[in-house]
């Protein structure tokens, strides 16, 4: 059985929320406090794009679209961020790229599912 696109782009943006406090956990006194300030703030808007979804407001797959675009324009280009493998920080390795994934899913299908309630809604 294929779940729906929209379970997926939900399943993730949820996901993303419940991954936030490792993320915060793991980079907690290894990064200054503007940049884990700025980590805090984006999973507290994450937060704001769960609740807004789940009340059936269509203006939270806006928000975490935007906040998934921001997400990967920023820690895509980190080289450091591509050597936690070979660092040996495994669960470093595997947060960032379970967080990329759910990142490119949110930006591939939020404007995909804004574009189909857009459509409906004109009918």
């Amino acid at each position: 059985m294929l779940i729906s696109y929209k379970t997926l782009l939900d399943y993730s943006i949820y996901l993303t929320v419940l991954l936030g406090p490792l993320l915060l956990f793991q980079v907690y006194g290894l990064v200054e406090l503007w940049l884990f300030s700025s980590l805090f703030v984006g999973w507290l808007l994450y937060i704001v794009a769960v609740v807004l979804i789940a009340t059936n407001r269509a203006v939270g797959y806006a928000l975490a679209f935007v906040l998934s675009l921001l997400v990967l324009a920023t820690s895509l280009p980190q080289p450091e961020h591509y050597t936690f493998f070979s660092a040996g920080d495994l669960l470093a390795g595997v947060t960032f790229v379970i967080g990329s994934v759910l990142q490119l899913i949110i930006l591939v299908l939020s404007p995909i599912h804004i574009f189909r309630l857009r459509k409906k809604a004109r009918l």
